[in-house]
């Protein structure tokens, strides 16, 4: 009965309805168990980010994932090893993925000084090469049949 009704525009209808529903449910959950005795539980904030990047929400996740650092006892640890992450994706030219890092080390403990300022630094670099690349884009417009 049930792959019948699955199979159905119908059926369709209604697992979305009850997926929905359902997620509707964890959230409220998720919120319960982090305004109590949970609130600085390192994997309830984890496996409530995984939930939102499953369902496309990479920001609301990176929120969850740095609050679950901060909640851990770790927090300093993760930061420097956010800083070494960020480092590394630098050195293999690969500034969004420093900036991520950065960001995270920045969010877990944002009085970090070095954190910010690398930040900075990624993002400043992201900025001079984004206009860079407009400034070449911009002389480089020509047709085929200017040239003859």
């Amino acid at each position: 009965l049930t792959e019948r009704r699955l199979g159905s525009p119908q059926g369709a209808s209604d697992l979305s309805l009850r997926r929905q529903l359902f997620w509707a449910h964890a959230t409220a959950s998720y919120q319960d168990l982090t305004s109590g005795a949970l609130s600085a539980d390192f994997k309830v904030h984890i496996l409530f980010g995984e939930h939102l990047e499953a369902e496309g929400d990479g920001k609301a996740a990176r929120l969850q994932y740095c609050r679950a650092y901060r909640a851990s006892r770790e927090a300093s640890a993760s930061v420097q090893a956010f800083l070494q992450k960020g480092v590394e994706a630098l050195q293999a030219a690969n500034l969004p993925l420093g900036e991520q890092y950065f960001e995270m080390a920045t969010c877990v403990q944002p009085e970090h000084n070095d954190a910010r300022e690398a930040l900075q630094y990624v993002r400043d670099a992201m900025h001079a090469a984004s206009s860079n690349m407009a400034q070449q884009h911009s002389g480089e417009e020509t047709h085929p049949r200017d040239e003859l």
